[in-house]
């Protein structure tokens, strides 16, 4: 059941708990964009123009397996319940499990501006 939420008049919206991903009771989600910056210099040294290109983000889930089959490493992923701007890459998948716990599992990816597809 989600939380009921109370504000101020003061804040216009927020959002409670982990987003929702098909196969995954989500414990932690963040997200992070970032982009490299590519400076021109002239001869003195002095930065003449800058050029940034599309961002990447960096995803990281973190959650109970609940029927999801673990993504592979260097293979796409496709999220519900989480809404991204292009392709998302799987970097690394860690998977847990003891015997007194649920077995987790922690997926890192990147998320790329654009639909992208593997090369043959």
């Amino acid at each position: 059941m989600p939380a009921t939420i109370y504000k101020a008049s003061t804040v216009s919206s927020v959002e409670f708990g982990a987003p929702s991903v098909t196969g995954l009771v989500v414990n932690s989600f963040s997200r992070s964009r970032s982009a490299d910056k590519v400076e021109l210099k002239d001869n003195d040294g002095d930065v003449v123009a800058v050029a940034i290109p599309p961002t990447i983000g960096e995803l990281t889930i973190e959650g109970v397996v609940n029927g999801l089959t673990p993504p592979t490493v260097g293979g796409t992923l496709s999220l519900t319940g989480i809404s991204t701007t292009g392709t998302v890459i799987v970097n690394s998948v860690e998977e847990t499990a003891t015997n007194e716990g649920f077995k987790t599992i922690s997926i890192n990816a990147s998320e790329y501006d654009g639909t992208m597809t593997a090369a043959s």
